[in-house]
């Protein structure tokens, strides 16, 4: 027996093979399909006890050696274990009894044990390399991380971590091993619960599941940043959690960004509902002067058709010739307040740079007054 080849502790047995003729095909090619592990079968040797043609024409292609008989195996150097399969137990019996001390032999359900347990190795191989495959993999993630990721047990303490300034704090990784969550990230002695903060860690070893919360965090420069604190169970065969995975994230940031962009929208929405107000007022006001400027129009108008109308008829009104003196006058009156009014509504548009002046508020409240009388009366004010 000896320790060979690229496997650490691999156990390697030079076998010898003693098997009917057609059973040899067979073992052959179980021993050739067994991957080398932590033990490893060699065969080196073939004895057929009968004949069978297709055995030795492959045993011949592998590069076996082939023996008339089984007597001529215990001659073979460095051989370690003849595995007696053809079910005679004379031959077994004489195989003990001839054999070197250095040599062992195995009946055939003994030999059936060595090559299950061959197979229990490979398997346990696979099995491992998985797991390898599997931590390298959670290794290069939790190095490739841009978030704080630690790995702790039951006990809120550290088990492993990546290199974020949120969680190391100025630490390096060895002085962090075993220390507490809430030392890690607020650098104090009680926990998140007891100090009425969600303690993430808790609720996902209450629950099972996954479970957030966000805490603001101060770094080694005294800046505090928010952060979201996620905890992720991690489960054994048996369904129970053994440690916890704690992700925290800095979404200082994006808080920034997503409250600039609500206050943005506030804006907007506030600009468009002032907009529609200012419209809706004009609509207002516009009736309002639209009304006002009409009936002094319509006086005018009633008062050059009643003294177009005596002009034609080549009459005088009642009154006599004074009655369209007194017409002209109305009218040149009604006309006048249409002016007033369009002159007080630019005055009120124009756009003057706020100064200090003295005013006549008894002129500014009857400017409002006039300017306003159609909403007043619709209002019944």
């Amino acid at each position: 027996m000896h320790s060979v080849g690229n496997f650490d502790h691999c156990l390697l047995l030079r076998v010898g093979v003693v098997a009917k003729g057609g059973r040899c095909l067979s073992i052959v090619r179980m021993i050739e399909a067994i991957k080398p592990t932590r033990l490893r079968l060699k065969l080196i040797g073939l004895a057929p006890t009968t004949p069978f043609a297709g055995s030795l024409k492959l045993a011949c292609n592998m590069g076996i050696p082939i023996y008339d008989s089984y007597e001529q195996l215990l001659c073979v150097d460095h051989l370690d274990l003849i595995l007696e399969m053809s079910g005679d137990p004379r031959i077994l019996a004489d195989l003990v009894t001839r054999k070197p001390p250095s040599v062992g032999v195995l009946d055939s359900h003994a030999s059936m044990l060595i090559f299950d347990i061959a197979r229990q190795y490979e398997a346990v191989a696979e099995k491992e390399s998985e797991i390898s495959l599997a931590s390298s993999f959670a290794s290069a993630l939790l190095e490739a991380s841009p978030d704080g990721v630690m790995v702790m047990d039951r006990n809120l303490r550290l088990i492993k971590s990546n290199n974020s300034p949120l969680i190391l704090r100025g630490r390096s990784r060895e002085e962090a091993l075993g220390r507490h969550c809430y030392e890690m990230l607020h650098d104090r002695p009680a926990r998140c619960d007891v100090r009425n903060l969600s303690c993430p860690m808790q609720e996902t070893l209450l629950t099972r599941r996954p479970s957030r919360a966000v805490h603001e965090i101060t770094t080694q420069e005294g800046e505090v940043r928010t952060c979201h604190v996620t905890c992720y169970p991690l489960f054994n065969q048996m369904g129970e959690i053994v440690q916890v995975v704690e992700v925290v994230r800095d979404i200082t940031k994006d808080l920034s960004e997503r409250i600039e962009q609500h206050a943005q929208a506030l804006k907007s929405d506030l600009a468009r509902v002032v907009q529609e107000d200012r419209l809706a007022s004009l609509g207002r006001l516009v009736a309002s002067v639209c009304h006002e400027i009409n009936n002094p129009i319509a006086s005018i108008v009633t008062f050059n058709k009643l003294i177009l109308s005596h002009l034609k008829e080549e009459s005088l009104p009642p009154e006599g010739a004074g009655a369209f003196a007194k017409y002209l006058e109305l009218s040149i009156m009604e006309a006048m307040r249409c002016g007033d009014i369009v002159k007080r509504l630019l005055s009120f548009a124009r756009q003057k740079h706020i100064e200090a002046v003295d005013v006549d508020l008894i002129e500014i409240l009857n400017t409002i007054k006039l300017l306003t009388a159609h909403q007043l009366q619709m209002a019944q004010v």
